[in-house]
């Protein structure tokens, strides 16, 4: 009897493998109606301007920074900030087609993520070969647009990657530069499903890392299901020098204060 094909696709465009012996995740018809990802099926998807681009971002970004998903990072990222200088985006996307949805929440999280470290444009990379000539106009402001292969090259210590649903064998470049945080697809469900020999570069990932938080989807638009935080050994701000009682950051009010101090970078 020949084996049914496990892979089933979302509706915003995603291609999901489900772990083996579980079956495959459905949304309900009712669902998949409300969903912004279905919405954005059914309405032009013209190239758009950078502002039009910046005006979608707000209600994202006040779903994301009013999300769990954002709490985790930013508790994580924190304790982390003094070590990390640099932040590399693989596959975010493009601002305009089905999978639009998806783009606005990554960005809307590389974006605060940038202001919570106080990395300027001069510190972020994005590498994506979908990319338009819209999006690359309008990213080009924030940041710079590289080449495929060139994001890998620019990943060292100190380094945060955004490379959510990327997949695996480019992921597997992305972190051998070491990088000191990497939000990805949740690697331990790639381990469960056990594909091939590829599993090696992930064990050896995971045996550097110090902790992961996993996270879920946000707002309906199936940006961040499957995926995960990780952070490498050693790089905890006490590892650079003791912080003064003036430079501690209250994690529980979230970003305010924080945001405050940098309000110079634009991004």
């Amino acid at each position: 009897m020949p084996r049914r094909p496990r892979q089933t696709t979302s509706d915003d465009g995603w291609t999901n493998i489900p772990a083996k012996h579980r079956p495959p995740k459905t949304l309900p018809e009712h669902q998949k109606r409300a969903s912004i990802a279905h919405a954005l099926q059914h309405q032009d998807t013209s190239p758009l301007t950078p502002e039009q681009i910046t005006s979608r971002l707000t209600p994202h970004t006040q779903t994301l920074l009013s999300s769990p998903l954002w709490t985790q990072i930013h508790n994580v990222l924190v304790p982390l900030a003094r070590g990390l200088n640099r932040l590399v985006v693989f596959g975010l996307g493009s601002f305009s087609g089905h999978t639009a949805s998806s783009t606005y929440y990554q960005f809307a999280l590389v974006r605060e993520m940038a202001r919570l470290l106080g990395i300027g444009v001069e510190g972020v990379y994005f590498q994506d070969p979908a990319f338009t000539k819209s999006d690359r106009v309008f990213l080009e402001g924030v940041g710079s647009v590289v080449e495929v292969g060139r994001g890998e090259e620019v990943v060292r210590e100190g380094t945060v990657v955004v490379a959510v649903h990327l997949e695996y064998e480019v992921l597997e470049g992305a972190v051998v530069g070491r990088p000191g945080v990497v939000v990805c697809n949740d690697l331990g469900h790639f381990l469960d499903m056990r594909i091939g020999g590829e599993v090696e570069w992930v064990k050896a990932f995971l045996e550097g890392v110090e902790g992961e938080v996993l996270k879920w989807d946000v707002g309906g638009g199936g940006a961040f299901n499957h995926s995960a935080v990780y952070w490498r050994k050693g790089k905890k701000a006490e590892d650079h020098g003791e912080k003064s009682e003036g430079d501690k950051v209250d994690v529980g009010n979230g970003v305010e204060g924080v945001v405050e101090k940098i309000s110079a970078i634009n991004i």
